[in-house]
């Protein structure tokens, strides 16, 4: 099997969601697959969405702030069916 790397961004956030964004690259540098997801942070005692913790925030916040320096990738946004970015 090809060797393969796994590349997630975050594009936004706050205290109870995540837009991120991932990329499987093969070691040629061909990117594979793509996969664009928005998590919701539940509590599991009441079941519904809440803050994060402080410390979990606080590391999101230095990731999510680094990623935000970042060009956003082709693609995000973009529907199953639509045609690839160029």
């Amino acid at each position: 099997g090809d060797k393969v790397r796994v590349e997630l961004r975050v594009l936004s956030f706050d205290v109870k969601k995540m837009h991120v964004w991932t990329e499987i690259v093969r070691e040629d540098g061909v990117v594979a697959a793509t996969v664009e997801y928005l998590l919701l942070h539940v509590d599991a005692k009441s079941q519904k969405s809440a803050p994060m913790g402080e410390a979990m925030f606080a590391t999101l916040t230095r990731i999510g702030e680094g990623h935000g320096k970042l060009e956003t990738p082709a693609g995000v946004g973009r529907r199953g069916g639509d045609k690839p970015a160029n």
